[in-house]
């Protein structure tokens, strides 16, 4: 008997910390081309900002999040996203 309640307890804390993740996992991409970055974040909001007028960047070791800035938009994005190494090189070159 107790060991079904402890089943059930850690199934339940797995898939409530799993849920975001997986969330997170499905929902977060960045597109770019030579001009344009294409952020969807893990809503689903899509926002597009031009690589000229990018302001500032900053990246939050705590959350693992590159925080883009404009004067008009922040947009962030997740460090482990495939090809971000590549695009924080294009914000560099172009700044």
């Amino acid at each position: 008997m107790n060991f079904l309640l402890i089943f059930e307890i850690i199934s339940f804390v797995t898939l409530g910390t799993g849920i975001p993740c997986l969330l997170w996992y499905l929902n977060h991409s960045v597109y770019y081309d030579k001009d344009k970055i294409y952020v969807q974040n893990v809503y689903g909001q899509e926002r597009t900002i031009f690589i000229k007028d990018i302001k500032s960047t900053s990246l939050n070791l705590m959350t693992g999040l590159l925080v883009v800035n404009t004067d008009n938009e922040t947009v962030k994005i997740h460090q482990h996203l495939v090809s971000v190494g590549d695009l924080t090189k294009k914000i560099k070159n172009v700044a």
